[in-house]
């Protein structure tokens, strides 16, 4: 019976947690609302921090003799009480997985039934550190609603034979076009000891049958699975998205008596370091992080999800980083479905106190057996920044300090922590141990710590928190372990309307100071004006990264994740596009240097003596799993001395990036600025023609 629907709600009590679960309860005058749901989504309990008691009264007949009755939830936000009738029927916290109460006792008792739900999910406090586990959920921005508390997915009750699949997970250990091994764990919940037939089919097709004994309670069964001459899934740019049906019945004295369906795709998933290989074949990562579309994630539906993903897709990404939340279901069928790769936070983000250890081992597992089916999920990571974001408002501005900058980051994170050291490794080993065909970091942002100087993948705040953009090149030459793979990169950009200092820490979590540092207030006449500006320096500094990144793909950088796809409650942050999904000039510049091949150049310094003599090589970038036999680029450096042209060809080979000439450039003794154009024209093996256009200009320093 589906419950879901109108629902009685009242903020709890000791009074109420005591007296107000019951049959015999009158709840006639409580507030109504909808669940499944967020409460802060309600007008009329938006503002309340919980926590809230959930009433919903239903008549149904008894289940029948041999069958156990089930109330199902799909999952709360974040922590709940439930009771069935007034009986207790358990803690159930996060909203990964579906949690299975057996009522089957109390539902033989009469017809008519009262289902109570206690949630909580406090605000937190911003300045300590974080005891729940909702992740980027809540706490980011101060623009995001108090609290994200509710019921999430269905709720009813169920009637199934004596055995219930209460978990099922699906990992493939290794595949190719010849065999696939797959490896499936169920957790069964049988009313009393029994020998049980595990029956798994492939779509119509019975594969695997076999006989197991079963104590009475919770038992976990494993089993492997081999499937001849499989259909490989395949990432969108290097193949097709091939899925399956895996059906796993528990059979009974010759009658189902539950099952459990899982879609997934067999795909072999390795890393060499952070270079990502797919079937044995690498791919330099393009990604983007993806931190919640909405406010209240139970409002997306899988349309919406289907969007988003075909949107990433056409912007040329490879990964979406799920950035320290779990998303709606929606999004990672469709990620399955056409072919986008995801890395997948698990939701802690920040300092967490120590009392969150036990609690994250038990939400790691649930994220495991509700994610490992999916062929798109390629990594795991354990907590995003431990140390907390370095962008804040205390670091002193880069253009006054940068040198300090830097020295107090790096500082800041070679003492031993209970989160790094402790907690991450915690969770990591809990993760690893449910899911060991991923593999899956134990932080995001961390730099190099004494004595394992590799650190993980890296947050870098090139122009922004960390010095101009302009000293990309030069930081990866110096420090290419920072550059293996980065996560987290690019600008955000300020409100529409005027905050002070303090409002902007809050909102977007960083310092107006750096704002100030790239685009100076000063020099625009109003704060539109200066806007426009910080939009123009967000999108400068994504195409300047990409480009780099994927001139120095697999030496040494897999991969880059651009900051946001999308800012989740307001028009402010790192996005793409604002929170109505409105692009930003950013997200054009992004999706030209994503393009399967583009043409990239050294960059003109800032300002050129007169008289210098400058080489800039040139690279083309294939992405491509084939070559382009004919590409020819037509280079063009404008000067006030002249303007000179040459014409260079040649073919570039499949997934590579390849040098294909030097420009020497000679800076005139002259006031003005020198602009050197290239532009690629490229036709692949299959015909398909390819352009791209690489600018960039040089002030002269006359000394004026």
């Amino acid at each position: 019976m589906d419950l879901s629907g109108s629902w009685r709600v009242r903020r709890a009590d000791d009074h109420l947690r005591r007296h107000g679960i019951g049959l015999d309860v009158d709840d006639g005058s409580w507030a109504t609302t909808s669940v499944p749901g967020h409460w802060g989504a309600d007008p009329h309990l938006g503002d309340d921090p919980g926590p809230l008691i959930f009433r919903r009264r239903f008549s149904q007949p008894p289940p029948h003799e041999g069958q156990r009755r089930w109330v199902v939830i799909g999952g709360v936000i974040a922590q709940a009480d439930v009771h069935f009738d007034g009986a207790y029927l358990g803690d159930p916290e996060g909203h990964a997985v579906e949690h299975a109460f057996d009522v089957s006792a109390l539902s033989r008792l009469g017809e008519d039934h009262v289902l109570a739900i206690e949630v909580a999910c406090p605000p937190i406090d911003p300045t300590r550190p974080r005891a729940d586990l909702t992740g980027t959920l809540q706490g980011v921005s101060s623009a995001q609603p108090a609290t994200p508390g509710g019921v999430l997915g269905r709720v009813c009750t169920e009637d199934t034979g004596p055995v219930r699949i209460q978990r099922l997970r699906i990992l493939t250990r290794d595949a190719d076009e010849s065999r696939a091994h797959l490896l499936l764990r169920a957790r069964v919940d049988t009313d009393t000891g029994r020998s049980i037939t595990m029956r798994t089919s492939v779509g119509d097709i019975a594969v695997d049958e076999q006989t197991v004994a079963v104590a009475a309670g919770i038992n976990d069964v494993a089993w492997n699975l081999d499937l001849e001459q499989p259909r490989l899934w395949w990432p969108h740019s290097m193949g097709p998205a091939d899925l399956l049906d895996i059906i796993v019945d528990i059979v009974v004295d010759d009658v189902v008596s539950h099952s459990a369906t899982r879609r997934t795709g067999v795909r072999e998933v390795a890393w060499d370091d952070w270079v990502c290989s797919i079937n044995g074949e690498r791919l330099h990562l393009k990604g983007v992080n993806l931190l919640p579309l909405g406010p209240f994630i139970g409002a997306i539906d899988a349309a919406s999800c289907d969007a988003e993903v075909r949107a990433m897709i056409d912007t040329g990404f490879d990964v979406v980083r799920v950035n320290g939340h779990l998303a709606p279901p929606g999004l990672y069928r469709a990620a399955d479905q056409h072919g986008l790769l995801i890395m997948q936070d698990f939701w802690m983000v920040g300092p967490q106190s120590r009392q969150v250890r036990q609690r994250a081992i038990t939400a790691a597992h649930d994220m495991v057996d509700a994610l490992a089916h999916h062929p798109s999920v390629i990594a795991w990571s354990a907590h995003d920044e431990p140390d907390g974001a370095w962008d804040d408002s205390t670091p002193p501005s880069f253009t006054r300090y940068p040198l300090l900058t830097r020295a107090r980051r790096l500082a800041r994170q070679q003492m031993p922590s209970w989160n790094r050291t402790v907690l991450d490794r915690t969770v990591r080993r809990a993760i690893e141990s449910a899911d060991p065909t991923r593999r899956c970091t134990p932080h995001s942002g961390v730099l190099p710590t004494w004595p394992n100087l590799r650190g993980t993948d890296s947050h870098l705040g090139l122009g922004w928190s960390e010095g101009p953009i302009d000293d990309l090149a030069r930081a990866s030459a110096s420090f290419p372990g920072l550059f293996r793979f980065v996560s987290h990169l690019g600008a955000p950009v300020p409100p529409r309307e005027p905050v002070d200092d303090a409002d902007m820490a809050a909102l977007l979590g960083v310092a107006h100071l750096h704002f100030n540092d790239h685009v100076p207030v000063a020099r625009h006449r109003d704060h539109a004006a200066w806007r426009t500006a910080a939009l123009e320096h967000q999108a400068d500094v994504a195409r300047r990264y990409i480009e780099h990144l994927r001139r120095i793909r697999y030496r040494p950088n897999g991969g880059f994740c651009v900051a946001s796809w999308r800012d989740p409650v307001a028009d402010h942050g790192w996005g793409l596009t604002d929170h109505t999904g409105a692009p930003r000039p950013v997200l054009a510049a992004v999706r030209e240097a994503c393009a399967p091949v583009i043409v990239v150049a050294d960059r003109l310094p800032i300002a050129s003596r007169p008289g210098a003599e400058l080489r800039l090589a040139v690279h083309v970038v294939n992405d491509l799993r084939i070559d382009i036999p004919d590409a020819h680029a037509d280079i063009t450096v404008t000067a006030p001395s002249g303007v000179w042209h040459h014409r260079v060809g040649g073919s570039i080979g499949a997934d590579t990036c390849e040098r294909i000439t030097t420009v020497d450039v000679s800076i005139p003794e002259v006031f003005g600025a020198v602009t050197m154009r290239v532009a690629l024209t490229a036709v692949d093996r299959d015909g398909a023609q390819h352009t791209s256009v690489f600018t960039d200009t040089s002030a002269i320093d006359v000394g004026l």
